[in-house]
């Protein structure tokens, strides 16, 4: 029995290992904890994404501000400021929309995310209209 038992502990182990390496796969969504899962991934990807609109926006306004450097200056430091005011607007918004949610759960955890997502794409919206 003792042998059953340690057979059984320790494939429930490696099966566990092995999903934790491997790629997830948001396609095939079958249990909530691979949509968790899934919204971690994607809050990931929405972030470097809103990080990459603000990079290229400074980098488009340094070159259509070439003639007036300061003021190109000034129009960057604006945007940081806004997306940072932005951010804590975001997180706090998103907290808002998962109050009633027991904090620290996996629910918690996701619906911040969910909404973190959407505000995010909202936001890469407003973010290219500024560089058109």
């Amino acid at each position: 029995m003792k042998y059953i038992l340690l057979l059984l502990v320790l494939t429930v182990s490696v099966a566990c290992f092995a999903q934790d390496n491997e790629k997830i796969d948001c396609t095939h969504v079958i249990i909530s904890a691979q949509y968790d899962d899934c919204i971690k991934k994607n809050i990931l990807e929405s972030n470097q994404q809103l990080e990459q609109i603000i990079s290229r926006l400074e980098i488009q306004v340094a070159e259509n501000y070439q003639a007036d450097q300061q003021l190109g200056k000034a129009l960057i430091k604006t945007v940081l400021e806004s997306q940072k005011s932005w951010i804590s607007y975001r997180d706090k918004h998103c907290k808002i929309i998962a109050f009633e949610i027991e904090e620290g759960t996996a629910a918690y955890i996701t619906t911040l995310n969910s909404c973190a997502i959407e505000l995010n794409e909202n936001r890469m919206e407003q973010l290219s209209q500024l560089h058109q």
